[in-house]
């Protein structure tokens, strides 16, 4: 059954020409979006000339209360978490604490075996040997301990990981989870906090959180499903983890972060994944660019 959630989009407009339209033709072209996908709701904000230019909510953030989407309306960011997490790690590691060249077992010793030769790089660019399979080891969605941390690396320490560390890209949430419980252990606060200290704070994400109930306050979306041919509002059965989902934010605030991203001309991408994002040569767009 396909899940229909109110959806956060930051649009990038970096100056190019091609970028040089109208920005109503944004608001005409959304709510065809909706209509087409009938979709409850949509959040789009655009970042240009280091500054947000448009930010606007269509439709609705409930189907069942039919109060308004708005750009400030938190939804849940699901795996964009992983690209926040990346950015308390390379804190860390600016700060001198941590070494993201070093054994992931340096940092969580009850990992042993072949997680000595798994680096942090790898498990921020899922190249680590571990795979999505082993992601139900650790507790989510209303079980116990789904919020500890040092539970996920203890269930996790068991694992084998299906091939040698970097000799290939895999997909695996438990990779992000690790890196949270690493810089929970390092920092010594907990994940949430940390995140809303040293990374949501600083970069003026302030309607942007890992509580439940503050987002929850701040009118979270509802998921939707469609339900005999109507779209309803229906929870999620899987709710996610710590440093790998679990983020609400806004549109208006992923546009400044995304704006932060922007302005980091100097990082080094590794393709085909780097710091929480997908990174892709894009041969058929002038100058061959990394996106």
């Amino acid at each position: 059954m396909r899940l229909f959630r109110a959806v956060i989009r930051t649009v990038f407009l970096a100056g190019a020409p091609c970028f040089a339209a109208d920005l109503s033709s944004v608001d005409a072209y959304i709510r065809a979006e909706i209509e087409l996908n009938d979709v409850p709701g949509v959040a789009v904000a655009v970042w240009r000339n280091n500054r947000i230019v448009f930010a606007k909510g269509f439709g609705v953030r409930s189907a069942a209360t039919g109060e308004p989407m708005t750009a400030d309306t938190p939804v849940d960011l699901a795996s964009v978490s992983k690209s926040l997490t990346a950015i308390a790690l390379n804190q860390l590691s600016q700060q001198g604490k941590v070494d993201l060249n070093a054994p992931v077992a340096k940092y969580l010793p009850e990992l042993s075996g072949a997680f000595t030769r798994i680096r942090i790089r790898h498990l921020e660019r899922h190249t680590s040997g571990l795979t999505r399979r082993v992601d139900v080891l650790v507790p989510c969605c209303g079980q116990p301990y789904e919020s500890d941390l040092d539970i996920a690396v203890a269930r996790l320490s068991a694992v084998r990981p299906s091939r040698s560390p970097g000799a290939k890209f895999e997909y695996a949430n438990s990779n992000y989870i690790l890196l949270a419980a690493l810089v929970e252990r390092v920092s010594r606060q907990p994940f949430p906090v940390f995140m809303r200290e040293c990374v949501f704070r600083p970069l003026a994400m302030l309607r942007t959180t890992l509580d439940p109930a503050e987002a929850r306050a701040w009118k979270l979306a509802d998921p939707h499903d469609r339900f005999w041919r109507q779209m309803q509002p229906r929870g999620s059965l899987f709710l996610g983890w710590y440093g790998s989902s679990l983020v609400k934010s806004t549109a208006r605030d992923m546009a400044r972060y995304l704006g932060w991203v922007l302005s980091r001309a100097g990082h080094s991408w590794s393709a085909p994944y780097d710091a929480g994002w997908f990174v892709r040569r894009k041969r058929d767009w002038p100058g061959n660019p990394i996106v």
